[in-house]
């Protein structure tokens, strides 16, 4: 018997050691800093507008990753994101490796959701963007236009950092733009190339 629970304290012991190594981590923070503001400053590596041209609605999911920086000298806060639609969510990742939940439409539509992940001076960070062009059915044809907002402790950037209209922040806009194709139409199109 004492043997048998020993190896249950052992193995409860490793397991609240390995869900404490998990949850401590450099670059997620309480949520007492998602109040900070004017620290860092965002900025993208590349252009933040993408079009991914003709999408064939039964060909599945599209993705693009985008890579920003934080270019300031203090340490930038990643508080939050949203997407114009629930056809379209975004992720986080960060240099070690920290990924973000799994952002996608605001407005109490499940989308506001808190983070406070940390950039530190000069780092880059990636925010991979999926859209689902069959989110609306399968006769949701037709040009799109969708965009990630994402709110941060930056300094003001021109475009690329403007205040956010919800409160303590900067907010950074990525676009996407495409032309969504019934599967007939697409093909049709394909062949036309």
């Amino acid at each position: 018997m004492k043997i048998s629970n020993s190896f249950k304290l052992i193995g409860i012991s490793v397991v609240a050691s390995l869900f404490l190594a998990a949850c401590s981590t450099n670059s997620v923070v309480d949520s007492s800093k998602l109040s900070v503001s004017n620290s860092g400053m965002i900025a993208p590596v590349q252009d933040l507008t993408f079009d991914w041209g003709d999408i064939n609605i039964q060909g599945g999911k599209v993705d693009r990753t985008f890579k920003l920086k934080n270019t300031g000298e203090e340490d930038l806060i990643i508080k939050s994101a949203t997407t114009s639609c629930m056809c379209t969510n975004a992720e986080i990742t960060l240099k070690d490796g920290t990924k973000s939940p799994n952002f996608t439409m605001g407005m109490g539509m499940g989308g506001d959701v808190q983070w406070g992940g940390i950039v530190k001076a000069n780092e880059e960070f990636e925010v991979k963007v999926v859209f689902d062009p069959l989110a609306h059915g399968p006769d949701a044809v037709g040009p799109i236009q969708r965009v990630v907002s994402i709110t941060t402790s930056s300094k003001s950037n021109g475009n690329y950092a403007k205040p956010a209209n919800h409160g303590d922040g900067m907010v950074t806009e990525i676009n996407l733009l495409g032309n969504v194709l019934s599967d007939k139409d697409y093909q049709a199109k394909k062949k036309k190339k």
